[in-house]
């Protein structure tokens, strides 16, 4: 549509990729604020991590997996 998104301080765009939903396509992409990095997924912003890696799409495209750090652990997120 044309509602402007949320606002970040930075968009890494270079490693997007498409969700399938109900509401349609759902682009997902990682961005900064404040010194956090987040997993954003349409209109949703996730949880605030210091590095965020290696999105990946499920093989039907309905759900991501992620890697992620949060000073000194390490996670794999789920959206």
């Amino acid at each position: 549509g044309d509602k402007p998104g949320a606002e970040f301080d930075a968009v890494d765009l270079s490693g997007w990729i498409e969700l399938t939903s109900p509401d349609g396509p759902k682009v997902v992409y990682v961005a900064s604020q404040a010194g956090k990095k987040f997993v954003v997924v349409g209109d949703r912003k996730g949880e605030p991590f210091d590095e965020i890696s290696l999105l990946m799409p499920s093989p039907d495209r309905k759900t991501l997996a992620y890697s992620a750090r949060l000073g000194t652990k390490d996670f794999v997120g789920h959206q």
